[in-house]
């Protein structure tokens, strides 16, 4: 991540405000690699792609899902296990599809709970 940063604030402090939004550029792409940082509701967007003789060399996506996962677990620690969807939700609604739980009593394994399939 410390990477990204840096060449984020590299190309950050390479852009000219006062230069023409249209620039020319070879659709079947230069081989250099390109990406686009966005700052959206759940977090920050990242998309990197490089592009060579019309044909896509290189692409990846870190999305705010990716940026919010390791927040999650020590968010939910502490809490009655009911409250854990609603806090994953709070974190990301993208994985509330994900925050379906399994209550296992410790002593005899019976299930307690099941939210694993909602229909």
């Amino acid at each position: 991540m410390l990477k990204n940063y840096d060449a984020c604030m590299e190309a950050l402090d390479a852009i000219d405000p006062a230069a023409p939004a249209n620039v020319s550029y070879d659709k079947r792409g230069t081989g250099e690699l390109g990406f686009g940082v966005i700052e959206g509701p759940r977090g920050t967007d990242v998309h990197m792609a490089q592009v060579k003789e019309g044909k896509t060399q290189f692409y990846s996506a870190i999305v705010p899902t990716t940026w919010n996962i390791p927040t999650m677990g020590p968010a939910t620690e502490g809490f009655h296990h009911e409250l854990g969807p609603h806090v994953i939700r709070a974190y990301d609604p993208c994985l509330s599809c994900a925050t379906h739980v399994m209550v296992v009593d410790d002593e005899d394994k019976s299930i307690l709970k099941n939210e694993m399939v909602r229909i």
